[in-house]
């Protein structure tokens, strides 16, 4: 049975309107019945995914003990548990979440989950942890903001990323260690890629300009 492709009528990432609405959106203050670690979320994880290209989950799982420090580098350890690649990885921070504190919360939270309240977990169908259920709050959030309904509300930062990366021209290989794809030669499988490294490539993302923040 032949099946017609679906049709493509746009990018698949978030275009830069898209972009700078979710991330100013993120700034906003958060309702009163928001939880704390739902509205850390929403704050954070978008600039994340934003600066990384990392899937959602990635992050929505993060606990205190996962922002690490490797040759004076503040890094995320992403969970090999977390990825389709089943490798772990270390993400360095931009600079720019940096200087808008995510450290700061990061440390506040101790050793506890970053974005959600396991005390507070009501359960769910198996499969669905936590973590989880609030990468699909996050999704609920961003259509709320009136994004095209074309692009996916978490993954549209992963595309974005890698366009973003190619117009800097990051390295194909150091991008897909950052975004967690597989090796798509058997020379990507050689060696590995210092703080150094990643962070350099970091740096080449441009820092957004969002709500007079640069």
């Amino acid at each position: 049975v032949r099946v017609k492709k679906a049709l493509h009528e746009r990018e698949k990432g978030f275009d830069h309107d898209e972009a700078r609405t979710i991330l100013a959106a993120t700034l906003q203050p958060s309702s009163d019945k928001t939880s704390v670690e739902m509205a850390a979320a929403r704050r954070w994880v978008p600039w994340l995914c934003a600066y990384t290209g990392a899937r959602v989950n990635e992050f929505t799982c993060l606990s205190g003990c996962d922002i690490v420090e490797r040759n004076g580098i503040a890094m995320i350890r992403v969970k090999a548990e977390t990825n389709k690649t089943r490798k772990w990885r270390n993400v360095p921070l931009h600079p720019h979440i940096i200087e808008q504190g995510f450290l700061v919360y990061a440390r506040s939270r101790g050793l506890r989950p970053l974005f959600y309240e396991p005390a507070r977990s009501r359960g769910g169908k198996e499969g669905n942890p936590h973590f989880k259920k609030v990468g699909e709050r996050l999704a609920e959030w961003v259509r709320s903001l009136n994004i095209d309904s074309r692009v996916a509300p978490n993954h549209g930062w992963r595309h974005r990323f890698a366009s973003v990366a190619r117009f800097v021209g990051m390295p194909e290989d150091i991008r897909n260690v950052l975004q967690g794809h597989a090796d798509a030669k058997v020379a990507d499988r050689y060696g590995d890629t210092w703080p150094e490294v990643a962070y350099r490539e970091i740096k080449k993302i441009p820092a957004y300009q969002v709500g007079g923040r640069a």
